[in-house]
């Protein structure tokens, strides 16, 4: 069975050749046809979507503080209430990505722990730094 397929591009092979060969003896006037001609000859126009925003405002420090102040320094996923010098693992997380169309208004903004914080889509990269490590001996001995 797979001896014709072999002998059907033999003959394929041939055929382009002699078109070739015809082509020149024409004394090159036309120029070589493609042998592949895509369906689509031109890529349609993608939409235009603004991308998405780099960094956080110059007021992000100050929205931060009022969320985890707001939810009393406490982890909204699981419960955990940072004292002390431990509030610096209480982080404000948005609801709606911003990628996605969120905003930075408190309405969108939630207090949650390192660990919760990492739990979430998109956060996985937290599990590997210094603070999530110093997090976990803080809270789980």
């Amino acid at each position: 069975m797979f001896e014709w397929l072999g002998v059907l591009v033999g003959i394929g092979l041939l055929l382009v050749v002699i078109v070739r060969l015809f082509d020149r003896s024409a004394g090159g006037k036309s120029p070589p046809r493609p042998l592949y001609r895509p369906a689509i000859q031109s890529r349609p126009a993608l939409p235009t979507v603004p991308p998405a925003r780099k960094g956080y405002g110059r007021d992000w420090k100050k929205l931060s503080r009022l969320v985890r102040e707001r939810d009393n320094w406490t982890c909204c996923a699981c419960g955990w209430q940072a004292f002390g010098r431990n509030r610096y693992f209480i982080h404000a997380h948005h609801i709606v990505a911003r990628g996605r169309g969120g905003s930075d208004t408190p309405d969108n903004l939630i207090s949650l722990c390192l660990e919760c914080h990492a739990d979430q889509p998109g956060h996985r990269r937290m599990r590997y730094s210094p603070d999530y490590q110093r997090f976990m001996e803080k809270r789980y001995g």
